[in-house]
């Protein structure tokens, strides 16, 4: 999310959506929403570590060299997915041109699910 209000208004569709994605949201009587994922801040760490800073160009270059750059570290394999929610704007087609590109995310392409 590149824009100062682009993770409040994430947050506000999600509560609206609440019972069309349970596994994301859930409604709590004691707090009226606890969230199932985490939303990227950007900051200069986010920057320095991940080439992440905002912006299409930024991610765009985080999905081409992902596997280049960050296969060195070393972790557990990541047990729930990466949403990457994008603005219908120039970019959007940037993206879906590099995950196109990526032989492996071919099988899961069908699963690419755009909403306006």
């Amino acid at each position: 999310m590149k824009g100062k209000t682009d993770n409040i208004y994430i947050k506000s569709a999600l509560k609206k959506l609440v019972q069309d994605y349970p596994k994301l949201l859930e409604h709590k009587v004691e707090e009226p929403y606890k969230l199932h994922l985490n939303i990227l801040e950007y900051s200069k760490r986010t920057k320095f570590l991940l080439e992440l800073a905002g912006g299409t160009s930024y991610l765009n270059f985080f999905i081409k060299n992902y596997d280049k750059y960050y296969s060195f570290y070393k972790s557990i394999p990541a047990e729930k997915p990466v949403i990457i929610i994008l603005d219908n704007d120039d970019g959007f087609n940037t993206i879906i041109n590099t995950i196109k590109d990526i032989k492996i995310t071919l099988a899961y392409l069908s699963q690419i699910e755009v909403k306006p």
